[in-house]
This record gives structure tokens, sequence and C-alpha cells, in this order.
């Protein structure tokens, strides 16, 4: 599969049974000053496609079309339900794919994180 959103709107599974086992159970900590969701008014392609150059609403539309494809994928194939967990929507859908292959995940705004460690 290629890279982008045409290629996307191509997955139909999603197989993390090779997955190298020395990665497989590490705790990640996420900073990410991102709450939104994957899809839907507030999710990635809605609020940061604009900017990261889907110049029309067809775009917009089909960007968050092809990201529904992939939460449903990342469901049915690893029983994580990522579409509207705060933060899946960071770095144009890198939030869900942690949540869903990464199950153990803490994520921190990174004024939250910084804090922590001072103390």
């Amino acid at each position: 599969m290629g890279l982008g959103n045409s290629e996307l709107s191509r997955l139909g599974h999603i197989n993390i049974d090779d997955i190298n086992s020395r990665i497989k159970n590490i705790k990640f900590t996420i900073l990410s000053d991102v709450k939104n969701p994957l899809t839907g008014d507030e999710g990635a392609s809605v609020v940061f496609g604009p900017q990261k150059g889907a110049s029309t609403p067809d775009l917009v539309s089909n960007l968050d079309n092809n990201l529904k494809l992939y939460a449903e994928v990342i469901f049915n194939n690893l029983g994580v339900n990522v579409d509207k967990f705060p933060g899946a929507g960071a770095a144009g859908g890198m939030g869900a794919a942690f949540f869903s292959v990464f199950l153990i995940v803490d994520l921190f705004p990174e004024q939250i994180l910084l804090f922590k460690n001072m103390i």
C-alpha cells in the first residue's frame, strides 16, 4: 500500500501479528497539544486538513471519509474503537495508530507532562 489519502481508501485489513516482540508491550508516553478525535466536526480532516492543503470542502469530506474507513478497519481487525478517542486525530491519525496497536499509551498535553516532570 502506498502513501496518502487515495491509498488509505484502499485499506481493508490491518495485521500486527508480526510486530516486533521487543516493542509490543512498551509503554509509550505521547506529548500532544491535540485533543481532537479522528473524525467528525472536530476531527483531524475538518480541523487540520485546510492547514495542510485540503483546500475544498469536498477534499476535506473525502479525507474524513477515509479516516472513518481507517477507524472501521482498526475496530474490525484490532477491536479498538479509536474514532472518537481524544487525541486520535493528532498527526493525521497517528494518535489512532498508537492507541490501536500499542494499547499501553499515556497521552498528555505537553504542559501537563512538563509540569509533572518538574515536581
